[in-house]
């Protein structure tokens, strides 16, 4: 049976420092639930600023771990990725305020467990009260 599983968010606990940004993915939506080998699968992922200050632009970016093999030599505790899939520009956002919706599309998943790895401000442009809760992993296990 095919799985999507929200691994891990590195999400550290939040904090409201006066006068600083904070942005972090959220949510995350995948549809189908459960995809299959072969078949389409899509997410559909909003950056949000639970700061008290303006966030300014910045890039969100996801890649792809085919296998779920990447190793982690840095010790990020991310590992590394096969490609990247997306990068989009996401623009300011004032305090409490989220962004559009967006999407990520992907068919012909081959079988196996893939990690996909999502990071709001993915060149660390935005200076933030709290940069551990910038990136999500999501692990996608496909039927055949």
């Amino acid at each position: 049976e095919a799985q999507c599983v929200r691994a891990s968010s590195r999400t550290a606990p939040r904090t409201r420092a006066g006068g600083v940004p904070d942005i972090h993915i959220y949510p995350v939506v995948r549809e189908p639930d459960s995809p299959t080998s072969g078949g389409p699968f899509a997410l559909r992922v909003t950056v949000q600023n639970l700061g008290t200050a303006p966030a300014s632009s910045s890039v969100l970016r996801a890649q792809l771990d085919l296998n779920n093999d990447g190793a982690d030599p840095a010790g990020s505790g991310y590992g590394t990725f096969d490609e990247t899939l997306l990068e989009r520009t996401i623009g300011g956002l004032a305090p409490g305020l989220s962004s559009r919706p967006v999407s990520l599309e992907w068919s012909a998943w081959p079988a196996g467990v893939h990690r996909l790895l999502l990071c709001a401000d993915s060149t660390g442009v935005v200076s933030e009260s709290n940069e551990a809760n910038n990136c999500a992993v999501i692990v996608v296990v496909p039927a055949p």
